[in-house]
């Protein structure tokens, strides 16, 4: 599995050093750093970048070794020369002239590799070697390290270029990973990795040299995951860590653990334990650091592989660790670091330290823990209130904790056990909020709406909590769309509900409106989405899953979400499905939408690989999945993906039906040819025209436009629709399908800029290229300027298969294609001729045969559209 280690993600760091080494104002370059950072692989890049046949390089290694000696590293440079009875004077003469010896007309290059070892005379060798012209001098260096003093100086008078090489960003330890791996990394995995190794590119090779073949190492949906096991303790920079800490005092591997259970840790709680002279000597030792912010001190490990040594050892000593987690949490209660302030983190160390816990920080720990969505610890704490003697404040954050874990059915019992004694209507509100979730999202139940809203209109609306809205979207859910539209509408305007029963109700509405064509009014209500200040522990979560769900679907059906596109989650965030499905999803739509569909399809499989993809998003993500996959060609992939969002598809998903729908007919575009998607768009448009769905019905005509399929009454639809609908969307996806209908490139032309206005790339070349098959077909002038503007937008998308970018390229002889390519660079029929040896009636009957081939009628249009057929030649998907 593990392959060669590349160097990667450098691009910046090597022009600069190869400009400080062809620079006729610079002497070379200096290039500094930590230890294991790439400075000797940047300066053997940037060496690898000069021209061979003009360059000598001479490489010099300076280690502690060398050092000690008078011309220690510089020696080998002097061959079998002895160097006895000649002074240091006389050695540096005669190592000049080694340099002065190469060919005339090439540049010499002193390499010298950690030239802080340098010892004395080697400096002073090296530095007349520059300032004389004798070299050009390309240099390692590690940061922290003096330099001697004549080296030194050519770095202070500007002499050489200076690149302070830093860690490698996040992005490019992915590159790293994905190459040394063989296939893309999980970006949680890569943001860990990256995390441990801080950046440093020989530390990241030992943590990952160390999982010994597989272990560690997961392939899941075509994505190396990766998780720290006792693996990581088998790597080079974790035994030094180990052997380190075993050669300090006591008290500070006891800092050293404390810190390593509760990073970050407030100082005040570390000097309540351990006082201030442990704390200074643990700084001293770089065992830790403080970071202050914001007027709070916090303390960190020195490095985060200290943590991750330290937590894999403590595993198997479980006495050791319940009384670090004791001495934690009493430290907090005797500061009274309070529960309001950190009651989760208080809660767990407690809980983990084995003593009897307080019933009220448990329950607090436990809202807290599901409001992060930490579902097994939020658990754990509830069990340890409900012990304690808590009531149903921790019954029902255990029910709700298992409503978004794998075990509705026992939610459901915890619910049922507590139910007889629920003493008032805001405990009975709040238990059929949390059964009515279980039912729906979990069991798939469609009716689980109406026990809540019975339950919600049995008290006053005040009283109500966040039943009402919540039962109406479930309406929305399940297909009961006019009913659903009406009722979030009534509620979004209620006074009398709180202020997040309102904020779900408004959402809620918004995404319902923007399905029925009111998309572009609801963009102007989306940015005032109130937000739900009042909401507690349990409605928080849902009342931000509404307000994402009512956020982004009006961005998805007018198409503008590629330019409003929405953050990424923290590849180290917690997951919270039912709002970040939606998010996700969104950012997986708009990628491929764009052409970006590598990232499209990497979007859904991350989503898939946090182990649930919020329920009702389920069979979305993996239709969208299988969308992107189809589009790349990967038919056997897109079929599993179309099959898994079938069989996880549920009636209380039913509100997704348009995008799985969507994707089935690219599926079966990209797999048997466009007709085979007809049928599927064709009952698509009629269910969508049964439920009002016209904002989504415009996805469907772009379908058929896309595919060719469009028929006259589709043609006439999109026109009514388009002056029906507000927006630029419909107006493109109306001249898309006109310009087909009528083989009029002017309305191809025209939708696919307003497509790329939206930023829709692949929409954008596939109407562009629909444009250019018509100009070929008639061999119109301007061919070729069309064909490059294809190969432009092809470039700047990810190599896709559809009807629309699927090339028949003409097959030319030989001789052809060496008249084409004389002709498409400007070269006259008679230079032509006289090159290849033929008459110029010749070249001029071969350049007529070509022109018909190619679809061009003069020769000016022959180079955009070779260029291109060379482009599409060269993609992989095209054979």
């Amino acid at each position: 599995m593990v392959r060669g280690w590349p160097f990667t993600g450098r691009t910046a760091e090597v022009a600069d050093a190869l400009a400080g080494l062809t620079r006729t104002d610079m002497r070379g370059v200096f290039i500094g750093g930590p230890a294991g950072i790439g400075k000797t692989c940047l300066l053997k890049a940037a060496l690898a970048r000069l021209a061979a046949d003009q360059t000598r390089i001479v490489r010099v290694y300076a280690t502690a070794a060398t050092s000690a000696s008078s011309f220690g590293a510089v020696r080998p440079l002097t061959g079998q020369r002895p160097l006895t009875g000649l002074d240091p004077a006389e050695i540096i003469e005669l190592l000049l002239a080694r340099l002065r010896d190469g060919d005339l007309g090439s540049a010499t290059v002193l390499a010298i590799d950690d030239v802080h070892l340098l010892d004395r005379f080697s400096a002073s060798f090296a530095y007349r070697a520059v300032v004389e012209g004798a070299a050009i001098l390309a240099a390692t260096y590690r940061t922290g390290e003096e330099l001697p003093d004549l080296v030194g100086k050519l770095r202070h008078d500007d002499a050489v270029a200076v690149i302070r090489l830093g860690a490698l960003a996040p992005t490019a330890t992915a590159a790293v990973l994905t190459e040394v791996l063989g296939g893309p990394v999980q970006s949680r995995s890569a943001s860990d990795l990256h995390r441990l190794a801080q950046g440093n590119p020989l530390l990241l090779r030992e943590i990952v040299d160390s999982a010994d073949g597989r272990a560690g190492f997961e392939l899941r949906f075509g994505l190396w995951c990766w998780s720290p096991t006792a693996a990581v303790l088998e790597a080079g920079p974790a035994r030094q860590i180990e052997a380190r800490l075993a050669g300090l005092p006591a008290r500070v591997r006891e800092v050293a653990a404390l810190v390593a259970l509760s990073e970050p840790l407030e100082l005040p709680i570390l000097l309540q334990i351990v006082g201030s002279d442990t704390v200074e000597l643990a700084t001293r030792d770089r065992v830790i650091r403080t970071v202050a912010l914001n007027n709070r001190t916090d303390v960190y490990l020195e490095h985060p592989l200290y943590g991750e040594v330290i937590r894999l050892r403590l595993d198997g000593d479980g006495v050791q660790t319940n009384r670090l987690y004791g001495t934690l949490a009493n430290a907090v209660e005797d500061l009274r670091f309070g529960v309001s302030s950190d009651a989760l983190r208080t809660a767990t160390w407690r809980l983990r330290s084995g003593t009897p816990p307080d019933p009220d920080l448990m329950v607090a720990g436990a809202r807290a823990a599901y409001g992060r969505y930490e579902v097994p610890l939020a658990i754990e704490l509830a069990k340890a209130a409900i012990a304690g003697g808590a009531g149903f404040d921790a019954v029902e954050v255990l029910a709700a904790s298992h409503a978004v874990s794998e075990d509705p059915i026992r939610a459901l019992e915890v619910l049922a056990e507590a139910r007889p004694g629920l003493t008032n209507n805001d405990e009975r509100i709040r238990a059929a909020q949390t059964e009515a979730v279980v039912r729906f999202t979990r069991l798939y139940q469609s009716s689980a709406d109406d026990a809540l809203r019975q339950e919600g209109l049995s008290v006053p609306r005040s009283e109500s909590r966040v039943a009402l809205p919540m039962a109406a979207a479930m309406l929305f859910w399940t297909g009961r769309v006019k009913r659903a539209v009406a009722d979030t509408s009534l509620l979004a305007e209620s006074d009398a509900l709180s202020p997040a029963a309102r904020s779900i109700a408004t959402a809620m509405a918004l995404a319902m409106k923007a399905y029925m064509g009111a998309g572009e009014d609801c963009l102007e209500h989306v940015a005032s989405l109130p937000t739900p200040t009042d909401a507690d522990w349990q409605e928080l979560p849902y009342a931000q899953a509404a307000g994402a769900f009512g956020r982004w679907v009006p961005t998805l059906v007018t198409a503008t979400v590629v330019r409003k596109l929405p953050d990424a989650p923290s590849a180290n965030a917690l997951y919270f499905p039912l709002h970040d499905g939606i998010v996700t999803l969104s950012r997986a739509m708009a990628h491929r939408m764009a052409g970006r569909v590598q990232d499209a399809r990497r979007t859904c499989v991350e989503m898939r690989l946090n182990g649930d993809t919020g329920s009702i998003y389920a069979s979305a993500c993996m239709a969208e999945q299988a969308q992107s996959t189809a589009l790349l060609g990967l038919a056997e992939e897109a079929a599993e993906a179309l099959a898994d969002a079938d069989r996880r598809h549920q009636p209380t998903m039913n509100a997704m039906y348009p995008w799985i729908e969507l994707a089935r007919s690219q599926v079966a575009a990209s797999r048997d040819g466009a007709q085979a998607a007809f049928p599927i768009i064709d009952t698509l448009l009629a269910r969508l025209r049964s439920d009002g769905f016209t904002g989504l019905e415009i996805h469907a005509l772009l379908a058929s436009a896309r595919f060719g399929l469009a028929e006259d009454g589709d043609i006439e639809r999109l026109a009514e629709l388009r002056e029906k609908i507000p927006g630029s969307f419909p107006v493109a996806v109306h001249e898309h399908a006109l310009g087909l209908s009528t083989s009029d490139t002017t309305h191809l032309l025209r939708a696919a800029s307003i497509y790329q206005a939206l930023g829709l790339d692949l929409h954008a070349a596939e109407a562009t290229s629909q444009a250019l098959a018509i100009s070929r077909m008639r061999r119109s002038a301007g061919t070729g300027d069309l064909a490059n503007r294809v190969a432009s937008m092809l470039e700047h998308c990810d190599t896709v298969r559809t009807p629309a970018l699927t090339f028949t390229i003409p097959r030319l002889t030989p001789f052809q294609t060496d008249v084409a390519t004389l002709a498409a660079a400007g070269q006259k029929t008679p230079v032509i001729a006289g090159s290849l040896g033929y008459t110029n009636r010749h070249i001029e009957n071969t350049l007529y045969d070509i022109y018909r081939a190619l679809g061009v009628s003069r020769r000016s249009d022959l180079a955009g559209v070779l260029h291109l057929f060379d482009l599409v030649a060269s993609l992989e998907s095209y054979p």
